[in-house]
């Protein structure tokens, strides 16, 4: 919900305080080794210890740091079971990714099939609202979980995991059920606006619609008050939706709210100019997880005849 969206943006900066930490610790230890080490600086061999003595604090402090910021990062919901009874007719399909059981919710519908992404603070449970307006379209849907989260809650969530999982799972609908990429859409809100623009990427669909998306996940770090040095030296957890954006063609639908307390208006105005072919709807509020509430029928109406 939408307190602990707001909790997860303090909870960055709190991790924001640890890194920082961490950094001045490598800094001090920097500083009194050369004081202390000057005369022995001037040996050649100490030199050389001295070095591969500071490499490996520096390695394993930058890689305690990139753990606890990809730690961080990811949320989930301990124990939920997955509401299948609120989409009647839908089942929960699998694959296998990598040794990962890969898991989500299909609905067989028409001969469109719409891929639904989830957020950050979500599970598939968390999309079925909108999952039900396609099924009334006559749209088959899918909604992959994440390892993670939900279903796949016992593998570990990262960026590459999440991209490698999602990509299978949806190759093996399309090619169980003879849904091409072509009449694929691929939906995502927030974090899973970042899965979708990948699956795009990745040839998965043929148009885009993107719920409340950020540029980076380095720039949502940035924009919660981390310094942008330190967060481009450890943080792997990328998602550069900018950068992707710049190559991707097909049809793309973007909303956002003007007042989003979790993730700004301009990340999708900068995204919007970005597109080739893209189209941009703003909606008056300051949700970010309940913004569904304030879908009216005009930007529904937007979001199910999109071509």
């Amino acid at each position: 919900n939408e307190s602990h969206l707001i909790a997860f943006c303090f909870k960055i900066q709190f991790d924001d305080i640890v890194i920082l930490f961490c950094f001045c610790l490598i800094f001090s230890n920097f500083l009194l080794l050369i004081t202390c080490n000057w005369e022995l600086m001037k040996q050649k061999t100490e030199t050389f210890l001295f070095l591969v003595y500071f490499a490996v604090i520096a390695l394993l402090s930058v890689s305690s740091c990139t753990y606890i910021s990809t730690k961080s990062l990811y949320h989930t919901f301990e124990n939920e079971n997955v509401n299948i009874g609120f989409l009647p007719g839908s089942v929960i399909v699998d694959s296998v990714s990598q040794k990962r059981h890969i898991k989500g919710i299909f609905y067989k519908g028409g001969e469109k099939l719409i891929v639904i992404f989830h957020g950050n603070y979500g599970t598939v449970n968390s999309e079925l609202f909108a999952a039900k307006q396609f099924v009334a379209n006559n749209y088959s849907v899918l909604i992959p979980e994440y390892p993670g989260f939900g279903m796949s809650k016992s593998y570990e969530a990262s960026e590459k995991n999440i991209y490698a999982d999602c990509a299978s799972l949806i190759r093996s609908i399309q090619k169980e059920f003879n849904f091409s990429s072509k009449n694929t859409v691929l939906y995502g809100r927030s974090l899973g606006a970042a899965v979708a623009i990948e699956m795009a990427i990745q040839n998965l669909g043929g148009q885009l619609i993107l719920i409340t998306p950020f540029t980076s996940m380095n720039d949502m770090f940035v924009f919660n008050g981390a310094p942008s040095l330190f967060v481009s030296l450890i943080n792997d957890q990328h998602y550069d939706n900018l950068e992707k954006a710049k190559k991707i063609t097909i049809s793309t639908l973007i909303i956002a709210t003007d007042k989003d307390r979790i993730v700004p208006s301009k990340m999708a105005k900068v995204l919007d100019q970005n597109f080739a072919n893209s189209t941009l709807a703003v909606i008056h509020s300051k949700s970010h997880g309940a913004i569904y509430n304030y879908f009216t029928k005009n930007i529904w109406s937007k979001i199910l005849n999109f071509q």
